[in-house]
């Protein structure tokens, strides 16, 4: 006869000795059987609590955002507005330098299928720019 004893425990042992179970499930899992689906709802509704703090604390962060730039706006020297100034200028002419060299591409192209084609093929577009400005037609021709 062989009985399986465990000893009781001694007194004063707080970690007695673990009894053979099951091992726990795992999530999604239930003990001794198939997986479980997982709860969709409730996992859509924690996705949609999310995005609704994450949203509520974007704009909150957007509108301290344009307060902290009207703040610096506010409190900058004239030299530095003057060179704000002089940078957007200077974005606002090379956009509309290229808008005339391109321009210039298509009109010299009248002789292709579908003029509009004829600037991706010319990439450095700043060397039909002279020095002072005006855009050199001659060359964008003779590189067509």
């Amino acid at each position: 006869m062989s009985e399986n004893l465990t000893a009781p425990p001694a007194p004063g042992d707080t970690n007695p000795a673990p009894e053979t179970a099951a091992p726990p499930a795992t999530p999604g899992e239930q003990p001794g059987g198939p997986p479980a689906e997982p709860d969709y709802k409730a996992l859509y509704e924690q996705a949609t609590a999310k995005l609704t703090t994450a949203e509520t604390a974007a704009r909150e962060n957007s509108e301290k955002a344009k307060r902290l730039d009207e703040i610096e706006a506010a409190n900058k020297t004239e030299a530095e507005r003057a060179n704000d100034r002089a940078t957007a200028v200077e974005k606002q002419l090379a956009t509309i330098r290229r808008f005339a060299v391109d321009a210039e591409i298509r009109a010299a192209a009248t002789g292709w299928a579908d003029p509009t084609d004829a600037p991706r093929y010319l990439d450095d577009r700043d060397r039909y720019i002279s020095e002072d400005g005006t855009v050199d037609t001659a060359a964008i021709t003779a590189d067509l």
